[in-house]
């Protein structure tokens, strides 16, 4: 086991390789030859398991304040897979054990990010309308009962508007970069300032289910073409735009070329009012992106800042709130 925090400060312990391997055998994945830390996410720890003669396993252990987020994600999978989202099959889930975890299908392929310059223009645009009918799927269900992300249609939905929604992710933004005291707050004044010029426009969407999260990541690529979607644990209400801004976010900050995110737009039959939203959306993307800068998450310790990357994200802001 690892343990993470500061001197003095109560320490969380990390699961390591070793507990995944036994949950795998616990539950009948034996045969294990090879346990290997996946780390594109900022949540959960995750293993891919390899096992001899018998197909790898994902196994996806929950910290400590996160075990209802296993439960949501079991709740999610049984509503969305029936409805041809392409999710791994969950072979095995507890979110009560001491280290509350989920058992998955390894799907093939990797995340979209590391294999996106690649793709062929073809390829993108093919990409782009396959997610583009797969969140039409999921924009299909039932609105929410208010805005945000939330485990189930049981709730709790934490925000009454989308204005408050995006209140929220700003405060947070905000929070983080004060905490970690790298850049001034002042940056994300700016972006919150065009949201409350937008106001008139945040009011007409509707609490609509949407995936928030398949962005270059948790987008599952192989041979060249969608394999399936990974780590569903809750779904947002709110504007479907907000996953393809965070998509265009991701793209713009490895300097890669967004016609991926024009070929979404063309398949969403995007608006000229909600290509603005697109630009704004963006900003607070990007300003998300600078407050996870000094923050450790699921690390033992943040990683040193980089600050040619920090500012590709102030440009990325500055040009899209230019856009509003």
């Amino acid at each position: 086991m690892l343990r993470m925090g500061n001197p003095g400060k109560m320490t969380e312990t990390i699961p390591d390789g070793e507990v995944a391997r036994n949950i795998a055998e616990k539950h009948g994945y034996g045969s294990v030859s090879e346990v290997r830390r996946m780390v594109t996410g900022l949540c959960h720890y995750v293993y891919e398991v390899e096992r001899s003669n018998a197909p790898n396993v994902v196994v996806r252990i929950a910290g400590s304040k996160n075990r209802r987020m296993i439960e949501s994600a079991v709740y999610w999978s049984n509503m969305l897979r029936p409805k041809g989202v392409p999710l791994p099959e969950i072979l095995y889930a507890d979110h009560q054990d001491d280290h509350p975890f989920m058992i998955l299908e390894r799907l093939p392929g990797t995340d979209l990010g590391d294999v996106y310059s690649q793709l062929s223009s073809s390829e993108r645009k093919d990409l782009a309308v396959h997610l583009q009918d797969i969140q039409e799927r999921v924009c299909a269900l039932p609105k929410g009962q208010g805005y945000g992300y939330t485990a189930s249609y049981d709730g709790p939905f934490d925000h009454p508007d989308m204005i408050s929604l995006c209140r929220a992710s700003l405060n947070r933004t905000r929070e983080w970069i004060s905490n970690a005291d790298i850049f001034s707050p002042a940056i994300v004044d700016e972006v919150e300032s065009v949201f409350e010029k937008r106001k008139d426009y945040l009011a007409t969407i509707h609490p609509t289910p949407h995936l928030h999260d398949i962005t270059t990541k948790n987008v599952l690529i192989h041979d060249n073409a969608l394999s399936g979607i990974v780590d569903v644990d809750d779904l947002c209400f709110g504007d479907p735009i907000r996953t393809i801004a965070l998509t265009q976010t991701a793209l713009l900050s490895r300097r890669q070329k967004t016609n991926y995110i024009d070929y979404w737009c063309d398949a969403s039959g995007m608006t000229s009012e909600q290509r603005t939203a697109l630009a704004m959306y963006t900003a607070e993307s990007a300003a998300c992106f600078l407050g996870e800068i000094g923050q450790a998450f699921n690390r033992e310790k943040a990683e040193p800042p980089d600050m040619s990357y920090a500012q590709v994200l102030l440009d990325i802001i500055n040009e899209q709130l230019a856009l509003v």
